[in-house]
């Protein structure tokens, strides 16, 4: 009897819990179905770049939502905007990939420095 009660009383819950939310999602659809690729392969999302990086071209484990439910209980399509151009300002700068890159980028600094230093001592 106390199990019937209580299962009873969640079902209510969850019934008022899903009146309340408005966002609708596909209920067939599943996270783990969106990964396309078997471990060991190669994975669609991303592609090699000439350095060896790798650059992220989809994100095909987005889930999106099929719309919104209005007051009169009618799911209505979110809009899609359009993405505008990013624009970004300032200096770029370049990260060292390896160790050595490091070095050589210290050792040019150091190399420029001394030779300000010089320049300066016999104008």
């Amino acid at each position: 009897m106390q199990e019937a009660a209580l299962r009873r009383q969640q079902n209510e819950e969850q019934e008022q819990d899903a009146e309340a939310r408005n966002l609708v999602w596909n209920p067939e659809v599943d996270a783990v179905d969106l990964d396309a690729d078997a471990e060991g392969e190669d994975d669609p999302d991303y592609v090699r770049q000439k350095d060896g990086s790798f650059l992220r071209v989809s994100d095909s484990h987005t889930l999106i939502p099929l719309g919104i439910r209005n007051e009169a209980g009618v799911i209505e399509a979110i809009p899609v905007t359009e993405k505008e151009e990013a624009v970004y300002g300032g200096e770029h700068e370049v990260t060292p990939m390896h160790l050595s890159d490091l070095v050589r980028e210290f050792s040019e600094e150091k190399n420029l420095t001394l030779q300000l230093e010089a320049e300066r001592a016999n104008p």
